[in-house]
């Protein structure tokens, strides 16, 4: 029975975990970083940009836009730029670079992280540390130099390739490079076969991103053959990476369209083809009609290059026919306004993934901090500052500092800055949790507290100190009497002592009398 009833508590652990389990994403592009926007809407407001291979948590879909969470920052992501696992975001990162690299840095060793960056605000981790002279296998490379480096099948690492330099003489590469190329034109419409080495006579066309076999070359001309017909073409029109030819060929669109069929799937090829659409090299997958795409590039005879679902390469321009009008957020962007957390409750400013009722709550941001409003919808500001990014009631923010500061009437209280943390002074921080110190406070300084904020097991005290507004620790301090309590303590037992004082020549001079009378008596 026991066992029956464990069994039971297991499973529905498990059903509650999956229903309510979040969907996943992860960033990858051939340029390295994705901007997440403010709307669904390639050239709206840009939040931040994303490091490849970073997690996302998928909050909706809208086409081929989805919004995510992003560390404490709400938005809007293009899905043909995210995978659904860190390996094959990995792997569509960059273009192709099969290469091998020796660690050279100054400082004797270098980091290997987990993502394409090394800053920690956007989710960069150390993952190893390598000396000088490791040789690393690179299988990726970004634009903005990085390297992936592939440690072991499951195990991936990324490099600065300014901290390596060319392992030997690398004869593979060379070999990659002269024996395997892929066609890239400057205008898209593919590159000439020739019949000589002079280049006297045209043969035919071969479209951008076919890859060819160069069996000779000299002078930069090398022979190869394509549609069973052998010639000469200009190998400055080549690349020795696919990723680089599909990123590069053809004008730039970076728009949605609706892809119609005529009752069967459309084929994805790896090439564009001007004539035949058979004269494709070969078909990578088939797409439904009815599919909304988002076409990042054309080639010259109209072939669009899409990446969906994992899946990259060509449709033919007969079934690019509908572009799809996006229904996008009604947000009016406007200059960068400051203002400041003011709310009632003194509980922080609450952030949201949409304006207006339909919002999921996500995020909080403490009293008093500064941020940036970009955009407005309604009664409510999209919001940004380096710890969060998401929309806000308009209603909990002001423009002036002190009305943020001052907002609500609280009893005061003074405290005294302790030495229970070994620290030998304590800063005062211009915004509450903020990593800007305007002072240092030494121990035993007196403070007077006008406003209190708890935020998790920390409490903060608004306080006046040296002429300027700022936020100390109160958990570094404990509890002292105001001035003029003091003052009136001192004053009371002055006085008491005083009236002793009083009392007691009362008494003296009292019983002096009566011994003096006694002593008369005594006489007679």
């Amino acid at each position: 029975m026991r066992k029956l009833i464990t069994a039971f508590i297991f499973i529905f652990v498990f059903a509650v975990n999956t229903a309510f389990a979040s969907d996943s994403l992860y960033t990858a592009s051939t340029k390295g970083d994705v901007p997440l926007r403010l709307i669904n809407d390639s050239g709206s407001y840009v939040i931040v940009n994303i490091p490849a291979c970073s997690k996302l948590e998928l909050v909706k879909t809208a086409g081929t836009w989805a919004m995510v969470k992003f560390r404490r920052k709400c938005g809007w992501i293009n899905m043909t730029f995210t995978e659904n696992t860190y390996k094959e975001a990995a792997n569509n990162t960059g273009s192709d670079s099969v290469k091998y690299v020796t660690v050279e840095s100054e400082s004797g060793t270098t980091v290997l992280y987990n993502i394409p960056s090394s800053d920690k605000n956007l989710g960069a981790g150390e993952k190893y540390t390598v000396p000088n002279g490791t040789v690393l296998s690179i299988t990726r490379e970004t634009e903005s130099g990085w390297g992936l480096v592939e440690m072991t099948q499951k195990n991936m690492a990324w490099v600065k390739m300014k901290d390596t330099s060319p392992y030997g003489t690398d004869d593979a590469n060379e070999n990659y490079g002269i024996y395997y190329v892929y066609t890239l034109s400057n205008d898209g419409a593919g590159i000439p076969l020739y019949n000589s080495p002079e280049k006297e006579e045209e043969i035919l066309i071969i479209p951008d991103c076919v890859k060819l076999t160069v069996r000779e070359s000299s002078e930069g001309i090398g022979f190869v053959s394509y549609g069973g017909l052998g010639g000469w073409i200009d190998l400055s029109l080549t690349t020795d990476s696919l990723a680089t030819a599909q990123a590069n060929a053809g004008e730039e669109v970076c728009e949605e369209f609706m892809l119609e069929g005529y009752g069967q799937d459309i084929n994805v090829y790896t090439s564009p083809a001007y004539e035949d659409p058979e004269s494709a090299v070969n078909i990578s997958g088939t797409v439904k009609p009815g599919t909304t795409v988002f076409v990042l590039r054309r080639s010259a005879g109209g072939w669009g290059f899409i990446s969906h679902n994992g899946l990259k390469g060509w449709i033919p321009p007969e079934n690019i026919r509908e572009r799809i009008s996006l229904q996008s957020i009604k947000a009016d962007e406007m200059k960068p306004l400051d203002l400041y957390v003011m709310t009632v409750e003194g509980k922080g400013l609450s952030l949201y993934t949409t304006p207006g009722d339909e919002g999921i709550r996500f995020c909080t941001i403490p009293e008093t901090a500064r941020v940036s409003a970009v955009a407005k919808c309604g009664s409510y500001y999209y919001v940004e500052n380096d710890y969060a990014a998401g929309w806000a009631y308009s209603e909990e923010l002001n423009k002036s500092y002190e009305k943020a500061l001052l907002l609500r009437d609280e009893k005061e209280i003074y405290v005294c800055i302790h030495d229970e943390t070994f620290l030998k002074s304590l800063p005062i921080y211009s915004e509450l949790c903020g990593s800007t110190d305007l002072r240092l406070l030494t121990l035993n300084t007196k403070l007077k507290i006008v406003r209190t904020v708890s935020t998790g097991r920390r409490r903060w005290g608004l306080t006046y100190y040296d002429g300027i507004w700022g936020w100390v620790n109160l958990n570094c301090t404990e509890k002292s009497l105001p001035p003029i309590l003091k003052k009136l303590i001192v004053l009371g037992v002055g006085i008491a002592v005083l009236l002793v004082f009083c009392i007691l020549i009362f008494l003296l001079k009292r019983k002096k009398k009566s011994d003096a009378a006694l002593s008369d008596e005594r006489k007679e």
